[in-house]
């Protein structure tokens, strides 16, 4: 047997890697990039949508603090109240149509069945409902969240504005 000539091993050395393994080096490469952009895609939507939740409960917190200072006769006016009303994600971006999602809100006076009689003249329930759409590519998924509060005649507004 005949060792290997320096030549055959420089000529080793040189050939390059083969067809095959250069396309399966190139799927995994695609399949990681494309694993990173399916990841950085999803973290983004996921952020979207709990901004909108976080903003419409801000919205319904904002009218629940709102109505517990009115006054007993304000509260029962359409005025102060709206039974329909429209919110954005982002208000100042209202006036150049960017302001983001469109939020609208159902509010709900009642009296209260479930407390005694003697309370019936003297308490509300107040509810509001938000409704808000989140468009994630081509889907449309509709959002809703729901606040009840009661309201008392005699409540937190006649220690606020009363007067000495």
């Amino acid at each position: 047997m005949n060792p290997p000539s320096p030549f055959c091993a420089a000529r080793r050395k040189q050939r390059g890697y083969t067809l095959v393994e250069v396309m399966v080096t190139v799927f995994i490469v695609m399949v990681v990039a494309l694993s990173l952009f399916a990841g950085f895609t999803s973290g983004f939507s996921v952020v979207k949508v709990t901004r909108e939740d976080l903003r419409a409960t801000q919205i319904l917190v904002q009218w629940m603090e709102t109505a517990r200072l009115y006054t007993w006769t304000q509260i029962q006016s359409n005025a102060y109240i709206p039974p329909v009303f429209t919110d954005v994600y982002d208000p100042l971006g209202a006036a150049t149509n960017a302001g983001g999602a469109l939020y609208v809100a159902r509010t709900d006076l009642q009296t209260p069945t479930s407390l005694p009689l003697g309370y019936n003249t003297n308490m509300l329930t107040f509810t509001i409902t938000l409704y808000w759409t989140n468009t994630t590519g081509n889907r449309s998924i509709t959002h809703s969240r729901q606040m009840q509060t009661y309201i008392a005649r005699y409540g937190l507004q006649n220690y606020v504005f009363s007067r000495p």
